[in-house]
Formats: structure tokens, sequence, C-alpha cells
């Protein structure tokens, strides 16, 4: 049933077994596993059916450190949360993301990720990824296209599968038509109240815009509202803990990561070159659902070097893109993108000037390049993993929103294990190129500038809540339940200990899918 929370009285209380705060794909992959499982289920959604901007208003925040794209353009207060602006891009994490690897401070996960394994298979079936196929091989022989063949032992290849899926558009109806399952739209969640021994969650604090304030009480709560909000209600909710909820040692809203990328190189081929549309960039197999090849550098590399995982991203370009000209027309562009004034105005200005003709060339190329011609030259694009950090992390501002409430803060910083992969990455994906004869990559990054203002990156908020099984090192276990809180889960990336390089989604709705079968669990042996 959909019900907006605007229509209920002022003061009026939400029952439930379950309820769930947030119906992006972490919330709605829980709610659409319990659906028919006979527990009561409220799903409380801040938004609407489409993104209002007075709501959307509430997503705003303070950035500093490290510049990302402002929150309110990458989070969304509505029905079937970010989904709604998500490409759909899917990979798992690898197997060593889940170990401890002892050059990366605070790595590690409570489990490996063969425990997972079902888990993804359920999320693959969610995210309607079928076939699943991570064997660039095996699509290549599927689709006719060529791809490189790295015989060295430092690079692979890397796939990404690619159906977006819009959480509310695609499994709304069927939890609307669900008769123990609520989803109350316009419903804010100002505060998690617990119970007088601190132990317990008693009820959620509710609020609208119009001014009405509801409750919600459930036997068991889960907060799947995105890796910055997730932190940010915590935080907010210090009425019995002064340090917020889950906040005992000073961990909630910390080890915030992000991927950060940028273009690192330019390669080359030394032979034949790869199709304009083939398996680097997005190639369409049809009925909306797309593969896409990367290259990413071996586990026993990493540790070698000392360095996070990585991928690089193969784009067609010409090489001379790469001229001073048109490398500083790029970085002003991205900055005012961003809505920033460009650093260094006059200086890239005086450069793009005096290279007018680099710059109307490279124009020119892009807007006629010709589709069916072999591409001989990509750019490569770093996408690396962050490392955690305990500096970067998100805490609550002076500013206050439409319901009174501090807004967040972000300080997203990188440290010296992200700024050596970021380089060296490149550099061993040039030794490795050049080893197999298969072209040469051109360096455009320097070891003193890896994280200009300029770097990108990739929308993905984690880390926040993350997951250990001591709760002198994580906000969850492995479970996902708060340390020292018996009713209280967190979903969605912000409980990821390490950040890999892959797009959090599909590991998100499985750690989701594995949440909601402990939690059936809990509610059966609980009525037994």
């Amino acid at each position: 049933m959909l019900i907006d929370a605007r229509s209920l009285a002022d003061k009026a209380v939400i029952e439930a077994d379950l309820c769930i705060v947030g119906s992006g794909p972490a919330g709605m992959t829980i709610a659409k596993r319990l659906a028919e499982s006979g527990i009561r289920i409220a799903v409380l959604e801040s938004g609407g059916r489409d993104v209002e901007p007075e709501i959307n208003r509430l997503t705003e925040g303070e950035l500093t450190g490290l510049q990302i794209e402002a929150l309110e353009t990458t989070r969304v207060r509505a029905l079937g949360g970010t989904s709604t602006v998500w490409n759909g891009q899917c990979r798992m994490l690898d197997v060593n993301d889940f170990e401890h690897r002892p050059w990366i401070p605070h790595s590690g996960w409570p489990f490996p990720r063969k425990e997972l394994e079902s888990h993804y298979a359920i999320a693959h079936r969610i995210l309607r990824l079928q076939p699943v196929e991570y064997d660039l091989s095996k699509w290549a022989t599927r689709t006719g296209q060529r791809f490189l063949e790295p015989s060295h032992d430092i690079f692979f290849n890397r796939v990404s599968l690619t159906r977006p899926v819009h959480f509310w558009t695609d499994y709304g109806a069927d939890l609307e038509k669900a008769e123990d399952v609520g989803i109350y739209t316009h419903a804010t969640v100002l505060g998690i109240r617990l119970a007088a021994d601190g132990q317990s969650v008693d009820r959620l604090d509710v609020g609208t815009l119009d001014g009405k304030r509801l409750t919600a009480r459930a036997r068991r709560y889960v907060l799947a509202c995105g890796g910055i909000e997730n932190a940010r209600l915590l935080l907010l909710s210090d009425d019995v803990h002064p340090n917020g909820v889950g906040n005992g040692n000073d961990l909630v809203g910390r080890f915030f990561m992000e991927h950060p990328r940028f273009v690192s190189g330019v390669l080359v081929l030394s032979g034949k070159g790869l199709p304009q549309k083939g398996l680097y960039g997005d190639y369409y197999i049809g009925d909306g659902f797309a593969i896409r090849g990367d290259l990413g550098i071996r586990a026993e590399v990493q540790e070698r070097e000392g360095i996070g995982n990585v991928l690089g991203r193969l784009d067609p370009a010409n090489e001379d893109e790469f001229g001073p000209g048109a490398m500083a027309a790029r970085h002003m562009l991205k900055q005012l993108r961003q809505g920033r004034v460009p650093d260094d105005l006059m200086a890239n200005l005086w450069t793009v000037i005096s290279e007018a003709d680099d710059v109307v060339a490279t124009a020119y190329r892009r807007l006629i390049r010709d589709r069916d011609r072999p591409i001989t030259t990509y750019e490569v694009e770093s996408y690396i993993e962050q490392v955690p950090n305990p500096d970067s992390r998100v805490t609550l501002a002076e500013e206050r929103d439409a319901f009174g409430q501090p807004r967040v803060h972000v300080d997203w910083r990188l440290s010296e294990i992200d700024k050596r992969t970021s380089y060296r990455a490149i550099e061993l994906f040039a030794q490795a190129v050049g080893a197999n004869d298969i072209g040469r990559i051109r360096v455009v990054v320097k070891p003193e500038d890896i994280f200009p203002p300029t770097t990108g990156w990739g929308h993905h908020h984690m880390g926040t809540t993350r997951m250990n099984d001591d709760p002198k090192s994580g906000v969850v276990d492995r479970n996902a339940k708060v340390h020292g809180i018996a009713n209280l889960f967190v979903a969605g990336s912000s409980v990821f200990p390490t950040s890999g390089c892959a797009t959090p989604t599909l590991t998100l709705v499985a750690l989701a899918a594995r949440l909601s079968e402990h939690l059936d669990k809990q509610f059966k042996e609980a009525s037994t």
C-alpha cells in the first residue's frame, strides 16, 4: 500500500514489525525479499514519486577537502532513491577486496567473498543482469569483437555488466499490492529514539514538510538511506548517547570513501585497431543490456607494489587530444560543470588561446569522427580504490535544513597510498602494454599533481558505518547490526569496510539480500 504521510493525522503512529528508512536499492531489496514472509513492513521515504526540489534540498550540505559533486545532485529523495539517476553498471568486488591486506590499514571484511556468492546470485537476478558472464573472451566470441589479450603478469581484463534498473518503476507495483507492506512517502525520519537503557530503538521521529510530526514503531529497524544520510541520522540522534547512536567509539561518519577518477594516459595500439563500438566502452547486446571491458592490475602485483585496487577504463580518443591546449580546455570545462571558477584561470585561458589550433582541431575531430573506422588510440581513465582513511569523514554542519536539523558536512580526504596507486598504476599499465607489444601508453599525469582540483569521482558514497565484528573497529557487525543496539541494522554501501574499484550497487544489493535472510530468521525464531 502506498500512503502519503501528509494525509495522516498529526501525531499519528505508524506500526510495523520492520521499519525500513529509505526506498533505494538497499531498502527496496529488503522489502521485496520479505514482502511475502508475513512480516509487517513499513518503508519510510522522504520524497514522493518524482523528485521534488523542496524535498531534495534536504540533501544539501557542506563540502571541504577534495571536492566531490554537490550533494543534492548525486543523492535523490524519491521512490527508488538514487536508482532513478543510476546508469546501471555493475561488477562484483574482487576476492582480495574482502581480505586483510597488511599494506592497507583498516582493510578486511568480516567474511570472505565466497560467503556472499549466493547473495551475489540473487543480486544479479534483482538487477536483471542475465546472463552473468565476467570472462571478456567469451563475450568476444559471442559478439565477434576483438579485445586486448594480455599475456603479461601485471594486468588482466575486467568486465562490467549494465542494465539500468529503477527500483520503484520495476518493483513498486508489486510492493503496492503486498498486504503486509506500507510505503509512506513524504515521511522524513528526523531522529532515532532509544529506550531508556540506550540498548535498543524505541521509535523513530518522523516529519513532513507541511508541519506534521509522526512516530514510527517497530520490532526492528533498518537504515537504508545512503552512504552519507545513514551516518547523518545516527549522529543526529544524540538524546541518549551524546555522540549519537552507535558512535561510542567515534567511528560513525569516518572512513568516507569515493572512487577518484581521472585521465592518466593515452594508449596507442601498435597493430590493427579495435572497433569504435566494441568491448571497451559500452557494447550493447540488446534489450537495454550492455557489457564493458576494462583493465585491472593483478592482486599479487598490488601487494608487491603496495597499492590499492584499480581499473583502467578505455575510451576512444585521438592522441593529439592530449596536447596542452586541449588539456587546459578540458580541465576548465570540468570545473565549470562542477559550478566552480577554474583554478589558475588566466594561465589556462592563455594556454587555450596560444594553442587555439590544437583546441579547434580536437573539437572538430570529436564532432566528425568516423564511427566505422577502427580505433587505434584510447584515453586511459584511472578509476581507483580509495583505501580506508579515518580522517575522511561525514560530520554535522552548523547550517540547518527546513526541519531545523543540522545539515551534513563531508570532508573528503585521500591518503599517500591513494596517490601512489594513482601514479604507479598507469606506469604498470604502460610497462605491461609495451611488454606485450600491444602498443604504448603516454602518461599524462605527474606524481606531484595526482589529485588536482579536476579529479572526478564515481558518485559512490561508502564506508561511513563500516562493518567489523569488533566495535572498536566498526559501527556494525557482520550481520549489519549496530554494535550495542539490539534491533537496529544498516543497509547500503555505508557498511563497506573497503571500496574496491567496482561500482557498489551490485554488492550493496547482495548485502541487502543477505540482511533480509538474517532478519527473516530472527523474526521466525522470535515467533517460536
